[in-house]
């Protein structure tokens, strides 16, 4: 139950920033649906508690797929924040988190941008056994991501690698015979792949551009006519008498 409210509180954050960023006036803005797997290590977590890992029948997660929810919001051409819901499941295994990330974007002319950036967050994760056996582990996920996005007017394709830790805050540890158990703390590190398809105004406002000021056009004074010279004026000659 603590997986799936993770989920719809991370899913209506998503949902309620979308909402915000369409009513302002921002720079971009955009959310969406992400889709991935962990890559690294082959098989989650590099390691248990060693009480579980040695007497339990709970095992590493193969072949996990990752769903989540995408909401964006760019300050400008280069700043983006972020609020991502993710879940995660495999046989004998579920995640839920949610997160506040920020990335600098690097426009490459066109419609081609890079991205990175840092996420952090709040997460729970179940790991079954057989029985009644069950870890459970709040966490608090470390991210830091690089890709690219495809940006096309009102949507967007974006593809990203990301590395994750998942800083534990407790080991909640149920034995198959139901009873509680303390543990130690395991190893959390994965790598993996996700692509996004987003929907919003992924069009960047156009720079607007400076008018030239008017030249001085002010009229130049009229001359003033020049006084004849001083003398007295000549008189005509007489004709001489023949």
């Amino acid at each position: 139950m603590r997986v799936g409210r993770l989920v719809a509180m991370g899913a209506v954050g998503c949902a309620l920033l979308v909402a915000a960023e369409a009513q302002a006036e921002t720079y971009m803005w955009g959310g969406g649906l992400s889709m991935g797997t962990i890559a690294v290590p082959g098989q989650y977590p590099w390691g248990f508690p060693p009480a579980v890992g040695d007497a339990g029948t709970i095992s590493r997660v193969r072949g996990d797929f990752l769903l989540g929810l995408d909401g964006m919001l760019y300050a400008d051409e280069n700043t983006r924040f972020g609020l991502a819901a993710r879940f995660d499941f495999a046989k004998f295994y579920s995640d839920a988190n949610f997160m506040l990330k920020y990335d600098y974007v690097s426009q490459q002319g066109g419609d081609i941008d890079l991205v990175t950036g840092l996420g952090l967050g709040y997460g729970s994760q179940k790991f079954k056994g057989y029985n009644e056996e069950l870890l459970k582990i709040p966490y608090f996920p470390a991210r830091g991501e690089a890709g690219i996005m495809y940006r096309n007017g009102a949507g967007a394709l974006q593809a990203l690698l990301f590395a994750q830790y998942d800083l534990p805050a407790n080991h909640l540890y149920t034995d198959w015979n139901g009873s509680s158990v303390d543990v130690g703390t395991g190893f959390y590190l994965l790598v993996g792949f996700e692509a996004s398809i987003l929907y919003g105004d992924f069009t960047p406002p156009k720079k607007k551009t400076t008018q030239p000021k008017p030249k001085n056009n002010t009229p130049a004074k009229p001359t003033t006519p020049s006084k004849p010279t001083s003398g007295k004026p000549s008189t005509p000659s007489k004709p001489k008498p023949k």
